[in-house]
């Protein structure tokens, strides 16, 4: 029997999450599967998959309200085998969505989580019985017990990295028997360094520092911008290339003059294709307070490129530290400037280190194997 799969989303910002969803479809839908994308923020889907068959992209009902009847007419009404909520953060979408997904006949139901979640609030300290109330019924339980609900609803939570599971299982109480990791992967064909070329017109010897990312305040990009204010006073000649567009790319244009790196720092914004700014890096820089996975850390790594990063979330899961790039604490502009200077002054060490990065993604982030396990479990567990 036709499997059929349904793909809830809710995404206001184009990421790592809806690349991963894109790729998992254009490798689920078959003669066997079909998929059906719902997407309860923008259309990030009809351009990249709208032509292909086995593939439907809706959006919900005019009027539908973020509400358990909403939800079970909906789903009841598209009568899915299994049910996906794709999750850009933990909580996008409230447990009651999962019981109407339950509760409308599917047989599976999944979560994949692309972001760590935040830590939970502390722990109440304190003796006595109404201390002890509290613990048992206050505010902190009830919004532990809200986001712990869809993981008891769910058949499976599968985690792009070992953080975000960890966050999950350590502070959120979600069952160990029902979570996994499955590390997310890149596809090494489209990312290959023979396949484009640099959009350098001729070879320079001012190093190139690139970061592709959405100018938002989790990127902390104004960290990077004061980075680079310090490196310019051992490097001038060193460009950095930002690539990306977002709702604080004013503010960060202003904070670069003001830093005085008007010649320094290039806003390129939004590109369809990033290969060409991977192949012209020197050295990529992710400078972000919270990351789940981030893919285009091991993008940079398939172009030998060696990456200075925050050490937040799972990217100590994609750099090893030393070894293929340099880990920094988070929040610390003078530490990711040390990462960057150092680097730009051991070109042979760049070398080493890029060699090892595009030798590490290919060995444990290879595109092929996460979608083979998540087809095995999506599908083979229907």
């Amino acid at each position: 029997m036709k499997t059929r799969i349904l793909f809830v989303t809710n995404a206001l910002d184009s990421g790592g999450a809806e690349k991963h969803l894109i790729e998992l479809i254009q490798r689920l839908a078959s003669s066997s599967v079909d998929c059906t994308i719902l997407y309860y923020g923008l259309d990030w889907y009809t351009r990249h998959l709208g032509d292909r068959p086995y593939i439907r992209i809706l959006a919900p009902n005019r009027g539908a309200t973020d509400t358990f009847l909403s939800y079970w007419r909906t789903f009841a009404r598209l009568r899915p085998h299994v049910v996906v909520f794709v999750n850009g953060l933990h909580g996008t979408f409230g447990w009651y969505a999962y019981a109407a997904a339950k509760l409308s006949g599917a047989r599976r139901l999944f979560a994949i989580e692309h972001l760590i979640a935040d830590p939970a609030p502390p722990e109440l300290q304190g003796s006595g019985l109404w201390n002890s109330m509290r613990r048992v019924c206050g505010w902190r339980a009830r919004y532990i017990w809200r986001l712990r609900l869809p993981a008891l609803l769910c058949h499976r939570t599968i985690c792009v990295s070992n953080a975000v599971r960890e966050r999950l299982v350590g502070e959120y109480g979600y069952p160990e028997s029902r979570i996994m990791t499955i590390l997310n992967g890149v596809d090494l064909e489209y990312f290959n360094p023979r396949s484009v070329c640099s959009p350098r017109a001729s070879a320079s010897s001012a190093a190139v520092i690139v970061c592709v990312a959405r100018l938002t305040q989790q990127k902390r990009l104004d960290l990077l911008l004061r980075a680079m204010s310090l490196v310019t006073r051992t490097h001038p000649a060193c460009k950095c290339l930002l690539v990306g567009g977002g709702p604080r790319e004013v503010e960060l244009r202003s904070l670069s003059v003001e830093l005085g790196l008007a010649k320094t720092v290039t806003f390129v914004g939004h590109v369809e294709d990033v290969r060409p700014y991977l192949e012209a890096a020197d050295l990529f820089v992710l400078s972000s307070d919270k990351e789940g996975l981030p893919l285009v850390l091991a993008e940079a790594m398939a172009y030998s490129v060696p990456c200075v990063a925050t050490d937040v979330g799972g990217n100590r899961e994609i750099i090893a530290h030393g070894h293929t790039g340099v880990l920094v604490e988070p929040g610390s502009p003078e530490h990711l400037a040390q990462a960057i200077d150092y680097l730009l002054a051991h070109p042979e060490e760049r070398t080493r280190m890029g060699s090892r990065a595009k030798e590490r993604v290919h060995e444990h982030f290879n595109l092929d194997g996460t979608m083979e396990k998540l087809t095995r479990v999506l599908v083979g567990e229907s």
